[in-house]
């Protein structure tokens, strides 16, 4: 919550996500203009366009993202539920030449948690467990 605080006066966009959000979206400040909800890279990927197209992100724009939660007004606004990505194969591997880590490797292998113990959110932040198929 600090780090948005700072960057909202710097005039930033902030955007959240993983665990804290999807689990408790009540907990979205002012200083943050929209938080991802569960699997958050198809809901990235179409905030990133939107804010390319419009070099804003209006709560208007915002009702037709899935898995999203943002403010209008008073108001915390929460879209409903985008579906799991079915298969971690259908990810790309990150391109890692635009940071500067051009010769690292990246190991994916799965996703959450085969197990549900009630003491942690992975079973519910996940949903289900999902695996990576090796070479892909």
């Amino acid at each position: 919550m600090e780090y948005a605080g700072m960057a909202k006066r710097f005039g930033l966009t902030v955007i959240i996500g993983g665990m804290h959000i999807t689990m408790v979206p009540k907990c979205l400040t002012k200083d943050m203009d929209a938080g991802c909800i569960g699997e958050g890279e198809q809901t990235f990927c179409e905030l990133v366009k939107l804010y390319s197209n419009a070099g804003r992100l209006k709560s208007s724009d915002l009702a037709g993202i899935r898995a999203l939660c943002n403010h209008d007004g008073e108001r915390l606004i929460r879209t409903p539920a985008r579906a799991v990505i079915k298969s971690l194969d259908e990810l790309p591997h990150p391109n890692r030449s635009i940071t500067g880590y051009r010769n690292r490797a990246y190991v994916y292998t799965a996703r959450g948690c085969a197990y549900d113990c009630i003491f942690c959110s992975c079973s519910r932040h996940w949903e289900r467990y999902g695996i990576r198929r090796p070479n892909t």
